[in-house]
């Protein structure tokens, strides 16, 4: 298996191996608080989620939130909000639902889909530690 250039990693490939510690480099000096506090929403995946070529986005109550490649940025992916100007609990939740879903993923926690269809957090608020997106049962 050959390791492609940064330059040449598309917004799936740079998704896929996001880590804790790079979340917190995306957001900043006050990314534990952040990721805290947007760990904390309970999200649909098939409703609030989209995935295509070029970002990442979350349709929150009052934002919209997305996760883009960003190539001047050493992780290279930048987090932008609709309604905020500083990075915010909204970009925190983002970052918290994509560690979440690796998480799940890594550890077979989802639905014949896929993926899990509903995360709730996905750091714990105490610890700070990555928790695992949890996948209530349906009963349809």
């Amino acid at each position: 298996m050959t390791t492609r250039p940064a330059e040449e990693l598309t917004l799936a490939d740079r998704l896929s191996h996001l880590t804790y510690a790079q979340a917190c480099r995306i957001l900043g000096p006050r990314a534990k608080d952040l990721l805290r506090a947007g760990g904390i929403c309970e999200i649909d995946v098939d409703e609030q989620v989209r995935l295509d070529a070029e970002r990442f986005v979350l349709e929150l109550p009052d934002a919209r939130v997305s996760i883009e490649l960003e190539g001047g940025e050493r992780v290279g992916l930048a987090c932008h909000c609709s309604t905020c100007t500083a990075p915010c609990a909204h970009a925190g939740s983002v970052l918290a639902l994509r560690i979440s879903l690796i998480v799940s993923t890594q550890i077979g926690d989802r639905e014949p889909g896929g993926i899990a269809r509903h995360a709730r957090g996905g750091l714990d608020g105490r610890t700070g530690r990555i928790l695992p997106c949890s996948t209530p049962s349906r009963s349809s």
